[in-house]
């Protein structure tokens, strides 16, 4: 019997919590029971509004990640949300309300619809917290082996005529005004949207090693940065570890804006400038340690965030910045603590 097909709905401010969920399905997964999908599985280069749409058209069981994020989305409110509950009232598929947080939900579309966890308790209010998405699992499992033409209580969904000519055409022409606003704000922001955002990062890492050294006197941390780069140096606590530091500078494509990227680079020693050209080290200059590019992004809901490469989660500049300063930190703390050596020249 193959999987049933769950499609999940939410806002990527509420990826963390969307990615505990995952963690407490997996037991449903392993048993080839459910499969999820989120647009966080869409291929780089694809059409992705064509993608999620197909999805959206293939799904026997549709979550509602239900916050303040997911009602302010233009995208989960307007496309995502409205052809769920068309689906839902249809009987082709089950739309799964889950009250992530505290909001005004009661007068909502989908307020009718039983929501999870019980008694409407949002999963953030729960102590612990894994209670409540074990609640939700267990809810899952049991519609899954519900037939698709029954409800969540085994109630035949309310009968609807399919949509009509006309309602079909209103929603061809919204998703084709999203497709040009999406267009437009790439061609005649994008250059500069990425230019802004790197600088914000440069921006913040000064500020933050500033507070960090001001607040923290055994640290130093010393930090300057241009119009396409940013240099970070982490002065050694023992004589044990070297000079550390990070690398910063932007890749702006004009061409296609979901092209640019931050290239960044944590170094044994310290350097002038972080671009390319000075990376090939020889003797005992500095060496490189890891090198990552964050992509850069604009979501569905009309922001402008960067990608991490190791998680595929989307961050704020100065969500960023504080992240790549921790991940200098821990390498300092890795060195002195003899997880990770430094090059033999030292």
């Amino acid at each position: 019997m193959a999987p049933v097909r769950v499609f999940i709905s939410y806002s990527s401010r509420d990826e963390s919590l969307r990615k505990e969920l995952d963690s407490h399905l997996s037991l449903l997964k392993r048993e080839g029971i459910i499969d999820t999908w989120t647009f966080r599985d869409i291929d780089v280069g694809s059409d992705w509004r064509s993608v999620i749409h197909a999805q959206l058209e293939a799904a026997d069981i549709i979550i509602l990640l239900v916050s303040v994020g997911f009602i302010e989305s233009d995208y989960c409110w307007e496309v995502e949300l409205r052809r769920a509950l068309q689906r839902h009232r249809e009987g082709t598929a089950r739309v799964v309300p889950v009250l992530l947080s505290d909001c005004d939900w009661s007068s909502a579309s989908f307020a009718a619809i039983q929501m999870l966890p019980p008694s409407a308790k949002p999963v953030t209010n729960w102590r612990p917290r894994a209670k409540a998405w074990t609640a939700v699992a267990e809810a899952l499992r049991r519609i899954a082996s519900v037939p698709p033409t029954q409800g969540l209580n085994g109630v035949e969904p309310k009968a609807v005529h399919p949509e009509s000519a006309v309602q079909r055409a209103r929603r061809l022409a919204g998703d084709s005004r999203a497709r040009k606003v999406r267009e437009d704000k790439l061609r005649h922001e994008g250059v500069n949207a990425v230019r802004a955002e790197a600088e914000a990062i440069y921006r913040s890492l000064e500020t933050k090693a500033h507070e960090i050294t001001t607040s923290v006197p055994e640290i130093c941390m010393e930090s300057g940065w241009g119009d396409d780069h940013c240099v970070v140096r982490l002065k050694p606590l023992r004589e044990k570890v070297y000079e550390l530091s990070l690398h910063c500078y932007q890749y702006v494509d004009g061409y296609d804006v979901e092209n640019s990227h931050l290239n960044v680079r944590l170094v044994f020693g310290g350097m002038i400038l972080p671009q390319e050209r000075n990376m090939g080290y020889f003797g005992d200059g500095p060496k490189e340690y890891t090198k990552d590019q964050y992509k850069f992004r604009l979501t569905p809901e009309g922001q402008w965030l960067w990608s991490d490469p190791s998680s595929e989660e989307l961050l704020k500049s100065p969500e960023l910045a504080d992240r790549l300063l921790q991940r200098l930190l821990q390498l300092h703390d890795d060195i002195e603590a003899g997880r990770v050596k430094q090059p033999r020249s030292w």
